[in-house]
């Protein structure tokens, strides 16, 4: 009676990896989506060069949950690992990069499964660095142009200080 326990048990967590790959390749479109978005998109003062930030919110949103799903997917399993200890293994507590680079697979299927997670998360961090370089690009300008505007405001404060109020019709159309 044991032994179908630990089967299904060894099941639910091959599910689990199953349903966490799945995750992670969904992350990933969603990475590359995005990137293929900013692709040759130069850094520029041109509101038209720019993304939706509605579309970076969801991006990010959509993403944090997958990844958070994945973690913890991942965080899981090492638990479990940790505690069996049919694997001759001490049972400490492991991380879930632990767990990815010390977890044997025990058949082909497993061993399939992990290695499309590996690949989606390396993938994933590449995506990411470009994601971050083309935000903070974009960021610093957004910085200088903000910095500007305000200098220019402290100018034309500085001016309507220094100069009267114009009569009424100073700018009138009709002049």
């Amino acid at each position: 009676m044991k032994s179908s326990e630990g089967d299904r048990t060894r099941e639910g967590d091959r599910a689990l990896w199953r349903r966490t790959a799945e995750v992670c390749e969904q992350c990933l479109g969603i990475d590359r989506a995005m990137a293929e978005k900013i692709a040759g998109r130069p850094a520029g003062r041109d509101v038209d060069e720019y993304l939706d930030p509605a579309l970076w919110e969801h991006f990010v949103e959509a993403r944090r949950d997958l990844v958070d799903f994945a973690v913890d997917s991942v965080a899981m399993l090492a638990r479990r690992k940790a505690q069996d200890p049919a694997d001759g293994r001490p049972t400490g507590a492991m991380s879930s990069g632990e767990a990815l680079s010390e977890m044997a697979p025990t058949d082909p299927e497993q061993a399939e499964i992990e290695k499309r997670l590996l690949n989606s998360m390396t993938e994933m961090l590449a995506l990411e660095e470009r994601l971050t370089g083309y935000l903070t690009q974009n960021l610093e300008i957004l910085r200088t142009t903000i910095d500007e505007l305000s200098k220019n405001q402290v100018v034309f404060s500085q001016y309507a200080r220094q100069t009267g109020r114009p009569e009424p019709g100073y700018l009138s159309s009709r002049a």
